[in-house]
């Protein structure tokens, strides 16, 4: 999961800049599409442990 380091950086230093409205409805920032549920589920599981106590939200459907 090479690819999720750049993106939740990315994400802490958005929120950490105060670039974003915080009076704008919340939105999606970032999709990540997978093939299978368990790809799905390893990627997730991985990239909540590297958002682990920052402003980045995670949610998977």
């Amino acid at each position: 999961a090479a690819f999720l380091l750049p993106i939740i950086s990315n994400l802490i230093e958005y929120y950490s800049n105060e670039l974003h409205d915080k009076l704008d409805p919340p939105s999606p920032l970032c999709l990540i599409l997978s093939s299978t549920r368990e790809l799905t589920l390893q990627t997730e599981r991985e990239a909540r442990k590297f958002a682990y106590q920052t402003a980045v939200i995670l949610c998977t459907l």
